[in-house]
């Protein structure tokens, strides 16, 4: 499968930037099954945020994909819907 995105290490978190498209959720489904069956403990979580334009908008897109994933955490949710 081919994403054109951006991927980059930050924190204790890998960060995947990706245009939105027909079917996003599905391909990330993918990715994080993927990248799971490659994780000691099987553990890989995926946030998503609306889509952002601009180095101010790409902040705030990540603390919305971050506040998710601990949105899910807290009310523990541990797969996709």
């Amino acid at each position: 499968m081919w994403l054109c995105g951006a991927v980059g290490h930050y924190v204790d978190a890998i960060v995947a930037l990706y245009p939105s498209k027909d079917r996003v959720t599905t391909q990330i489904e993918e990715v994080r099954a993927q990248l799971a069956s490659r994780t000691p403990g099987g553990l890989v979580a995926c946030g998503l945020s609306r889509p952002a334009s601009g180095l101010n908008a790409l902040r705030e897109a990540y603390r919305e994909a971050k506040d998710a994933l601990n949105i899910a955490y807290e009310l523990g949710v541990s797969e996709a819907t």
